[in-house]
């Protein structure tokens, strides 16, 4: 059926069902009177999900490498999303708001820090490994 729909036409049915339902979700997710703080749990999973598949998703449909069927899932998977934050902000209310700046107590920029660089140094450590174990299946193969 999406054989006949050029990708352009699909690309904006994709990325029409993404932002209805980004946009949706962000008003659900948020606490009452505040449009643009993306810091609750449920706006970050929008802004995350926009970045990591929203966009691919309109992309590979706009260049003819997907039909639609993988993206359309993806539209659906945020309206799902959006769906279950639309109801749970009817039953439960809205989200309260999150208060602005660090609260005094644990929070230490040395120990945040360090963890960081450890984090990073991890990330460096991935590939190496991954290179490691490829050039290992290879030289077995040969």
């Amino acid at each position: 059926m999406t054989e006949t729909i050029p990708p352009a036409a699909l690309a904006a049915v994709v990325g029409g069902l993404l932002a209805a339902a980004g946009v949706a979700a962000w008003i659900a997710c948020g606490p009452p009177g505040s449009r643009t703080d993306p810091a609750t749990p449920g706006r970050l999973f929008v802004l995350a999900y926009a970045i990591l598949y929203a966009v691919g998703s309109v992309w590979i449909v706009a260049t003819g490498e997907s039909r639609g069927a993988g993206p359309l899932l993806t539209g659906g998977g945020l309206a799902a999303f959006a769906l279950g934050a639309l109801a749970s902000r009817h039953l439960r209310g809205a989200a309260p708001a999150r208060p602005v700046g660090l609260a005094a107590g644990r929070f230490r920029t040395s120990r945040v820090l360090a963890l960081a660089v450890i984090g990073v140094l991890y990330l460096g450590v991935l590939p190496t490994r991954a290179l490691d174990l490829a050039l290992d299946s290879i030289s077995t193969i040969f």
